[in-house]
């Protein structure tokens, strides 16, 4: 939606956004505000299932609770679901929990064919989505397969990460096993799977390699980054907030992971311009059933202190639900149209108040926001806008950065920099008349491997003088590296008496149409001086608008041409 927008809020001159020019009213489509009656489509049925844990992560919020965990009766959960029924003759029933769902594994089978019999008597239609840690066995895994329509499953990435953060009860490892049921779901049908990651101090600056281990996996779809949420448990084991960093390093994954073209879309918190009323279903009254009975809207509360607790509105008593009409209408009311701290906010539409429950720990009141917390939101979604507007305004980037003698060392993103090199992201020239491709390949894979999961980028540059034909040499070069999963760029266009099926190395390998595409096009040395080859162009960095403009200079002409 917000595509081609960007750059009507950026100033090239300073490169800063023009927050003045940021209204509220920018974030919308066609100028319509959402409306408040899209709260009364009703949310999800949010079943916690279990408070019990086969898990020890760092960070849990819900530490607390597995002390003395215990599962849900299914009495309960039959009235929840009879209940919901009523309101809607279409749900989504969650299994969640402050524990693990899966240890209630019985009860799930147990909810998944009475919504069976209900879709049989009572013409109910159900979705079902199962959130875990992936701690289960083959056979669990067979019938959650099988049965449940979405699995979003928590990993935070490669194995010297995840055995730290997400244990085992008593210390033992879990990614064996976790991975093991990842693939496993992955081969079956990946569309059903979403990998969740917490980013965390020990994951932090390592953003790259998370999506890196995502993407050996064969996982194609959504991955939700999210950052770390402070809690007694990561206080109790020294984790530090995230601060500015994990904007920082998400930006940078994004934006490798788009130039790479991985098929993973990465989500967070920070990159959400949706506008909204409400900055999530608790305003539409949103329904989480607890073992014990009790109802509330939001999953923080559920384990913070009840006393005063806005968030609980309602129980079961005797497996008939009561609902504090009262709570319900107070809840119903925090949406941004409500909230006076919001109505001059540029985030006003997409914010939408926040998190009531991080709010409400800091005012004690649902309707008051707190400062803190609106400032570090705007400067995560300043850093976002700038980042967006600066790829949007410049197509330059990315290209090669080198040193005074005219060797790559970098690569410019608009995030960051990143190394060029033999030890870390090599460029590799390429004769197809004389290289023998299958110890080049073994070459590079051996490469990519001692790296373990650091993200490396092959920069392959083909160079032939000869008029000989090596399509087929090339193509089945090339397609082995994807087959590994091993990113490569080509630098240039083959050049064309080297090649045959123009149309399949541009398609499926990335080639670039034409030599003012391709990183080789253009260098930049570290006082920002553009030079075509060895050539200086005398030209600027600053100065430079587009790669056309480049392509048009003169020396930009006798480049091209050079590069065919």
């Amino acid at each position: 939606m917000l595509q081609s927008r960007f750059k009507r809020i950026y100033d090239e001159k300073s490169d800063s956004l023009k927050i003045a020019a940021i209204k509220p009213d920018f974030f919308l489509e066609s100028k319509r505000q959402p409306l408040e009656k899209e709260l009364d489509n009703p949310g999800a049925l949010v079943l916690y299932v279990s408070s019990v844990c086969n898990g020890d992560c760092l960070y849990c919020y819900a530490a607390e609770s597995h002390k003395n965990g215990k599962l849900m009766d299914f009495p309960i959960a039959k009235a929840a679901i009879d209940a919901f029924a009523k309101r809607s003759k279409k749900i989504n029933v969650v299994f969640f929990g402050e524990g693990e769902p899966t240890l209630a594994f019985s009860l799930i089978r147990k909810i998944v064919e009475y919504l069976r019999y209900k879709r049989k008597t009572a013409d109910l239609e159900f979705g079902t989505h199962l959130l875990t840690n992936g701690f289960f066995s083959r056979s669990k895994a067979e019938w959650i397969f099988e049965n449940i329509d979405k699995i979003s499953v928590s990993c935070d990435g490669p194995a010297d990460i995840h055995n730290i953060t997400r244990r085992r009860i008593g210390g033992k490892a879990s990614h064996a096993l976790l991975e093991r049921n990842i693939k496993y779901f992955i081969a079956r049908d990946s569309r059903k799977i979403r990998l969740k990651t917490v980013i965390n101090p020990f994951s932090l600056e390592r953003q790259t390699e998370v999506l890196e281990y995502f993407y050996r996996l064969g996982y194609q779809g959504e991955a939700l980054f999210a950052p770390l949420i402070d809690s007694k448990q990561s206080k109790i084991n020294d984790l530090k907030p995230l601060g500015g960093k994990f904007a920082d390093n998400f930006l940078a994954t994004t934006e490798l992971n788009d130039y790479l073209g991985t098929g993973i879309s990465l989500m967070t918190r920070l990159v959400e311009l949706s506008p909204k009323t409400a900055a999530c279903g608790l305003s539409r009254s949103n329904f989480y059933a607890t073992p014990d009975g009790s109802v509330a809207c939001c999953s923080r509360a559920i384990s913070a202190n009840r006393e005063n607790n806005p968030f609980f509105y309602g129980a079961f008593r005797n497996n008939e639900l009561r609902i504090d009409r009262e709570k319900e209408k107070s809840l119903r009311r925090r949406t941004v149209n409500n909230l006076e701290d919001c109505e001059e906010c540029f985030l006003r539409w997409v914010c939408a108040g926040g998190c009531a429950f991080e709010h409400f720990e800091k005012t004690r009141d649902l309707m008051k926001l707190d400062k803190k917390i609106c400032e570090k939101r705007k400067r995560e979604a300043e850093k976002y806008l700038l980042f967006q507007a600066r790829r949007e305004t410049s197509d330059l980037r990315p290209f090669f950065i080198t040193d005074n003698k005219g060797k790559e060392i970098a690569l410019s993103l608009w995030s960051g920099e990143l190394t060029v090199g033999e030890k870390d992201n090599p460029i590799i020239v390429i004769d197809s008349d004389k290289d023998d491709f299958q110890k080049l390949f073994k070459k590079i894979k051996n490469h990519r491997d001692r790296r373990g999961f650091k993200l490396t980028i092959f920069f392959l540059r083909f160079v032939s003088g000869s008029k000989k034909q090596n399509n087929r040499k090339i193509i089945d070069f090339l397609s082995n590296l994807k087959k590994e999963k091993i990113h490569f760029k080509l630098t240039r266009p083959i050049p064309e008496k080297s090649i045959g099926d123009r149309e399949k190395l541009i398609k499926e390998y990335g080639m670039p149409t034409t030599a003012a595409e391709s990183l080789d096009f253009f260098s930049v040395r570290r006082k920002d001086r553009i030079f075509f080859g060895k050539t200086d162009s005398g030209m600027v960095l600053k100065t430079a608008k587009t790669r056309k403009a480049l392509a048009d200079s003169d020396n930009g002409k006798i480049h091209s041409e050079a590069l065919k």
